[in-house]
């Protein structure tokens, strides 16, 4: 497990990209052709050699000056052609890479189980996957269907508002499929032949804990699979309050709205 975790570290690479070593490379190369054809060049028109060896005076004679390249010019490109030489055995020399290592569930002498992954410390809890508030995680107070929402829930205003839109959205998205846009059971794979759900607006749903339905959408329930992988539990939070209004809807009385909501509806249908 340890191995598996540390070969997806993003562990910065001592050597620079592989883009800008080839292009160093190739700059060494192009220099290294450049200083060599200044050799050549200062062999044949060079200036003449201060003490030419004296198997080649009489040569020098007939021939001219016996010419050569500057020492200085010799030995920089000795060195630009040695440069050019580590820079590119280096590139192909991967120690690190090669290394003796464990892969993950490989065996292992080292240990007495035989295995080189090794379990994890008992109570680990990985990044980001704190449970402990079990009524914001799982809906439950006590060991029982939590009847509240959790502390965390807006409760009016603006933020309200938002938890609402978003529980609508994630309701169309994930439920309404089978549920109906409305909670009606009625839904697109329903009508073709699908498991009908039960209707949302049922008595026993309508007074059921807040809490009962957060479970059925995280584990499921009957035909239905659980959406706990799939759906954050704030995003079950606002599906369960999107619920709640929608059998809401259905059993209000007019004369509970508001006044302008009255006068909407009167438009509607007078």
């Amino acid at each position: 497990m340890r191995n598996a975790v540390a070969r997806n570290l993003a562990v910065p690479s001592p050597f620079p990209p592989l883009p800008v070593l080839r292009g160093r490379i190739e700059v060494g190369v192009l220099r290294m052709r450049h200083w060599i054809g200044r050799l050549l060049q200062g062999v044949s028109r060079g200036n003449p050699h201060p003490n030419p060896p004296p198997v080649y005076r009489e040569r020098g004679k007939k021939l001219g000056a016996y010419r050569i390249a500057p020492a200085g010019s010799i030995r920089l490109a000795a060195v630009i052609a040695i440069a050019a030489l580590a820079l590119t055995s280096g590139c192909r020399k991967q120690d690190m890479a090669r290394q003796q290592k464990y892969l993950p569930d490989t065996s292992s002498d080292l240990y007495a189980d035989g295995i080189s992954s090794r379990p994890l410390v008992e109570g680990t809890i990985p990044r980001g996957f704190s449970r402990i508030d079990t009524h914001r995680y799982f809906g439950t107070v006590d060991g029982q269907a939590a009847t509240t929402f959790p502390a965390n829930f807006p409760t009016q205003g603006d933020p309200l508002h938002k938890a609402l839109l978003r529980g609508q959205e994630r309701f169309t998205i994930f439920c309404s499929m089978c549920h109906g846009q409305a909670g009606d059971a009625n839904g697109i794979v329903v009508r073709r032949g699908f498991v009908q759900p039960p209707s949302l607006h049922l008595d026993r749903l309508r007074t059921a804990p807040v809490g009962y339905i957060f479970d059925v959408i995280n584990n499921g329930h009957g035909a239905m699979y659980g959406y706990g992988d799939r759906v954050p539990a704030d995003d079950r939070w606002d599906i369960v309050a999107y619920v709640r209004v929608l059998q809401f809807s259905r059993a209000v009385k007019p004369a509970d709205l508001p006044e302008k909501d009255i006068a909407a509806l009167k438009l509607i249908s007078p």
